[in-house]
């Protein structure tokens, strides 16, 4: 199976030795069925931090322009 991604960054460890990693996984979602919707929406609910925003694409840790600390997943 190929992966397809990019990073947005250049990878580089900071003072600490911590490396923060801007990376996009290109999915094809057009192929998914209601089903893996579903069992997506299943994973998504039970990750660590998630927020739950029936409104918003799922995403976990903080909210974007509010948290320099946030994992969203755009489906």
């Amino acid at each position: 199976m190929d992966i397809c991604f990019y990073d947005n960054n250049e990878l580089a460890t900071n003072e600490q030795s911590i490396v923060f990693i801007d990376r996009v996984y290109c999915l094809n979602f057009h192929e998914f069925s209601d089903g893996t919707w579903e069992q997506l929406k299943q994973v998504y609910s039970v990750l660590p931090q998630y927020l739950l925003k029936e409104t918003h694409c799922p995403m976990w840790f903080g909210e974007e322009g509010l948290s320099s600390k946030l994992l969203i997943c755009f489906s």
